[in-house]
């Protein structure tokens, strides 16, 4: 199949979540294209619906979790009309998860060797003796010192880091076609992350499988994406390459965001206040009405309080829910 076959697209995916407090409308008319080996960067604040989406994609919501509409095609099978034997099928084999923090995901109660060495023994039917031998050919990948020791280890006794490692370790272990990314260097410091974004880079190129990274920092993106999508309060406000977003960014919200964004003085005696986006994301049981931004948008008029806007490409590949465009 050619490079640029789509692995993944989601059309106008709406989620809830029914609380005793009312409906949380967590995902609103989300759509979502990904091609084989592409990299795929989802940014937005906390609340934003980011994680909410990753789970959506695979049907690892909770039970009060309800789909309004759309449609998850992975390699050209519906997801949302799989049976749960036919998702385990997929899930951890065909697409793989790397949770933000590794010390609540791997199991303290088990050795490296018995998480990894299972992925193995379930979805590729090796042996206990063949698992481990492929588990320390995959730590060696991820460039973990002594693979043989980190697997006999218990993974309170690995640092964030090497747990971290451990982690995408367990999700190419079955060669996937996609992983999932859920703030995977969030837990751990900013050297640290820095050998995680080089090492994921790296085994993407080698591997060649594609990626959804989910974060709320754009300087990651900037690091391992090749395109951009942007999500406020469970909508998609804008898409693009990394270059088209970083050069020319069209949504007030993505606008802010590259604001709100630390920078080195340019001297001693500058004085340099950092930029904040006013007021708080709304609540997502009771959503405003028109553009969902509207209420911290500098450049909001009364089109904005009453209409959503339609999302619209202004660019080839570069698309935006705005009113000003």
């Amino acid at each position: 199949m050619s490079d640029n076959a789509e692995l993944l697209k989601v059309t106008d995916l709406s989620l809830d979540y029914y609380t005793s407090q009312g409906i949380t409308h967590a995902l609103n008319g989300v759509d979502l294209s990904l091609k084989r080996s592409q990299i795929l960067g989802i940014v937005g604040e906390s609340g934003s619906g980011k994680s909410t989406l990753a789970y959506a994609l695979t049907r690892l919501v909770p039970r009060n979790a309800v789909y309004r509409s759309g449609e998850v095609l992975f390699d050209g099978m519906s997801m949302l009309d799989l049976s749960e034997k036919e998702l385990r099928g997929i899930r951890g084999k065909r697409i793989s998860m790397v949770f933000q923090d590794p010390t609540t995901s791997l199991n303290p109660l088990f050795k490296v060797k018995d998480q990894i060495g299972r992925v193995l023994e379930l979805h590729q039917g090796m042996s206990r003796a063949e698992a481990r031998r492929a588990a320390s050919g995959f730590l060696s990948a991820v460039e973990l010192p002594d693979p043989d020791q980190v697997l006999d280890s218990y993974p309170f006794q690995l640092s964030g880091g090497m747990q971290q490692r451990a982690m995408i370790a367990m999700a190419l272990s079955t060669r996937p076609d996609l992983i999932i990314a859920d703030e995977p260097t969030s837990a751990v410091d900013a050297t640290i992350q820095v050998q995680i974004l080089e090492l994921l880079s790296r085994l993407r190129r080698e591997h060649e499988f594609s990626m959804l990274f989910i974060t709320h920092s754009l300087d990651v993106v900037s690091a391992v994406c090749d395109s951009i999508m942007v999500m406020y309060a469970g909508n998609v406000v804008e898409t693009g390459t990394v270059s088209e977003i970083f050069s020319s960014p069209k949504h007030p919200y993505t606008q802010a965001l590259f604001s709100s964004i630390p920078r080195p003085r340019k001297s001693a005696d500058e004085e340099k206040t950092l930029a904040t986006i006013p007021g708080s994301p709304p609540d997502p049981r009771s959503l405003p009405s028109g553009c969902k931004f509207h209420p911290r948008c500098p450049y909001a008029f009364e089109r904005c309080r009453t209409e959503d806007p339609a999302f619209r490409f202004v660019e080839p590949g570069h698309g935006v829910a705005c009113h000003l465009y």
